[in-house]
């Protein structure tokens, strides 16, 4: 009977033999019922819990492909290169666990290297910033005067950069 099936499988998960590192974690807890099922009414002639697992593989594919394209990610992502690379230099050097940067020089990177074009201007950039937990500082450097500096938490890239400092 199809019901004890379906129970037996619903108790024991592992009889599915989804193949290593395809669903796991919130996908898995998201397709077993429907795992489940196709596989209690696949047959030799249609499989259906093959094509639920392809299926359910794609729709994962595309989702991680979407929020890899999101602005806050390409923001971050493009934050993270400047960081690493040999033109991050922090305007202020008092502050070991945050990086500061001015939001000309940061805003005009994330606009040029934006192909996607999501920053139409540099409120939005800030906005977008401020989304993945950069903020705007205002200080007074040297005889400058009052500057708009983004202050970068240096765990917000886990440490993975070295920024110089001026």
């Amino acid at each position: 009977m199809k019901k004890d099936e379906l129970i037996s499988v619903l108790k024991n998960p592992e009889s599915l033999k989804i193949p290593p590192h395809t669903i796991y974690g919130r996908e898995y807890d998201k397709w077993m019922p429907l795992l489940s099922l196709a596989k209690i009414f696949s047959t030799d002639k249609n499989n259906y819990f093959e094509e639920v697992i392809s299926y359910a593989n794609d729709c994962i594919n595309q989702q991680k492909e979407n929020e890899a394209n999101t602005p806050e990610n390409i923001c971050k992502s493009i934050v993270s290169e400047f960081l690493s690379s040999s033109e991050a230099k922090s305007v202020i050097v008092d502050d070991k666990n945050h990086s500061y940067f001015t939001c000309t020089q940061i805003q005009e990177i994330i606009i040029e290297l934006d192909q996607h074009n999501y920053y139409r201007n540099k409120a939005s950039v800030t906005k977008i910033l401020k989304r993945i937990g950069i903020s705007v500082d205002r200080r007074r450097i040297d005889k400058k005067g009052a500057v708009s500096l983004y202050k970068i938490p240096n765990m917000l890239f886990n440490g993975n950069h070295k920024v110089k400092e001026e």
